[in-house]
């Protein structure tokens, strides 16, 4: 019965004992595990960080050239409106000069007629004037 027990004791005292080394070897793993995630927690801040300075450099660079490229635009919207003000004024001061042009050329075309036809005016004019003192001495 001794021998038994101590038999018994003994695989007890093994069975402990394995199962504390199990134990051992499962907190280290627990602890190596947790070390790890630590580690990758800190990567992962560290890359948040990296990230959040980079999209704020990045917004700011979008903002100024957003910025930049408005105001070229309304550089180039106002120096549209001043050409296309410059090109109405042209436009109007050919229509003039077209008008006044066709005007001299209807005064020119007139004359030569007047030149050529004078006969006829002249004899219009004296009839008119012939008439116009018959009615003034009718007066």
């Amino acid at each position: 019965v001794e021998v038994q027990l101590n038999s018994l004791r003994k695989e007890t005292q093994d069975y402990t004992h394995r199962c504390e080394e199990e134990a051992r070897n499962m907190m280290d793993e627990v602890k190596k595990e947790a070390h790890d995630m630590n580690i990758v927690e800190r990567e992962a801040a560290e890359i948040l960080k990296t990230s959040k300075l980079k999209l704020r450099e990045v917004t700011k660079q979008t903002e100024e050239e957003t910025q930049k490229c408005a105001c070229e635009l309304i550089a180039i919207i106002d120096s549209v409106s001043k050409y296309k003000e410059h090109v109405q004024s042209k436009i109007t001061e050919m229509n003039q000069d077209v008008s006044d042009t066709a005007a001299m050329l209807s005064d020119i075309h007139k004359g030569s007629l007047q030149s050529q036809y004078s006969f006829l005016f002249d004899s219009s004019q004296r009839s008119e004037s012939t008439e116009a003192s018959k009615v003034y001495q009718l007066q």
